[in-house]
């Protein structure tokens, strides 16, 4: 795997533009910008087997992105619904943009957003609100929360505590994800394990969890019970064992292709490995 870290997609990029134009009242630029940054994703999506296509979704970046989009196009179009608003171009395949506000507010549904207070305060207009489709639509929210599966939802939540800084919060989530994500393997299909194998985004998410692990079990092996919730308190014996684990975690991240190589030498999270015979044995692999 190429050792550098891959470039961010470009529909990403077309998603944030068209959120920084709606939120900045240029509804035409935005969007345009959604519009052709959904259509990059489709691109990207498209060829890939239902399966995989859930493999995007590992990257908590490209679930937010997309759902925001859908978001912000629903609310873009619902303001020409508002007493006194200008006409906004919209879709010439729908005949009134009350279709189209519910059609981008079901595909927030289908990528498994499923907190209806998302949607109840976001200040849709009336022709919307008291639309009999805005029911339906909370019945079918209501019932969304298994669109997403356990694993997906636990890498999920491992990369909000991520984005909020709670490292403990982090290596428990990735803990957690791994785990949910092995209950799931052998309930898989040899041909969907063949495609699982292959997928950058599915090798690229399960790297960066072992990677994490192994940062919080070399943390646990340097005195810091607490990072593990059932690490106990520490002993020479656990210690040796989350150094064991962290090496095995370790290892298991360069078999999914572990890319940040500079990294994983510089980690201060790491340092209490780097005496052991075991880390230049795995160095060498990586060099």
């Amino acid at each position: 795997m190429d050792p550098r870290p891959p470039a961010p997609a470009p529909y990403l990029a077309l998603f944030a533009a068209g959120h920084r134009a709606f939120e900045s009242g240029d509804l035409a630029g935005a969007i345009e910008s959604l519009d052709d940054g959904l259509r990059a994703f489709d691109a990207a999506a498209s060829p890939l087997p239902q399966f995989l296509r859930v493999g995007l979704f590992l990257d908590l970046a490209v679930w937010q992105g997309l759902v925001q989009a859908h978001l912000d196009l629903a609310h873009i179009y619902s303001l020409s619904l508002r007493p006194g608003a200008a006409p906004l171009p919209w879709d010439p395949r729908f005949e009134i943009p009350a279709n189209l506000v519910f059609a981008h507010l079901i595909h927030v549904v289908a990528c498994g957003m499923h907190r209806w207070e998302t949607l109840d305060g976001a200040g849709f207009p009336p022709a919307i609100t008291a639309d009999s489709r805005w029911q339906r639509l909370r019945e079918q929210m209501a019932g969304a929360a298994a669109a997403l599966p356990p694993w997906l939802e636990a890498f999920h939540r491992a990369q909000l505590c991520e984005q909020r800084g709670d490292y403990r919060g982090r290596v428990k989530g990735y803990l957690d994800a791994l785990a949910a994500w092995h209950s799931a393997w052998p309930a898989l299909t040899n041909a969907r394990k063949t495609e699982v194998a292959t997928d950058p985004n599915f090798r690229r998410a399960l790297a960066d969890a072992y990677y994490h692990c192994a940062c919080g079990l070399a943390t646990c092996a340097a005195g810091d019970s607490s990072i593990v919730v059932d690490a106990g308190n520490a002993t020479p014996e656990t210690a040796a064992h989350h150094r064991d684990q962290a090496f095995d975690f370790l290892r298991r991240a360069r078999e999914q292709g572990w890319h940040d190589f500079a990294k994983a030498l510089s980690d201060p999270l790491l340092a209490i490995l780097r005496d052991d015979p075991r880390w230049r044995a795995l160095w060498g692999t990586w060099s």
